[in-house]
C-alpha cells in the first residue's frame, strides 16, 4: 500500500514539475514563518522569568495625550534621587 502511493506521488512530481516546485515552495515557506512566529511567541512569554520575584516586576508606560503617542520611557519623576 505505502510503495503504491509513493510510485503514485513520484509520477506526479515528475509529470508536473511547475507545480511540485511551487507547493514544495510554499510548504517550505509556511513551515519557516511558523517556526519564527513560535520562536518570537516563546522569547515574549519568557521575558524576565529568571529573576526571583518575576511576579513583581512591572512596566512603566506613558501617553502622550496631545500627540496620542505611547511608549516605554521612564520620565524624569520616577528616577530615583541622586
Amino acid at each position: 500500500m505505502f510503495r503504491n502511493y509513493l510510485t503514485v506521488a513520484l509520477r506526479n512530481l515528475f509529470k508536473q514539475k511547475a507545480a511540485s516546485c511551487v507547493n514544495i515552495g510554499v510548504y517550505r515557506s509556511q513551515s519557516r514563518a511558523a517556526c519564527l512566529c513560535s520562536c518570537f511567541i516563546l522569547d515574549e512569554l519568557q521575558f524576565d522569568r529568571f529573576h526571583a520575584h518575576d511576579g513583581r516586576i512591572y512596566r512603566v508606560l506613558f501617553e502622550n495625550h496631545q500627540t496620542g503617542e505611547r511608549g516605554a520611557i521612564m520620565p524624569a519623576v520616577l528616577f530615583p534621587p541622586c
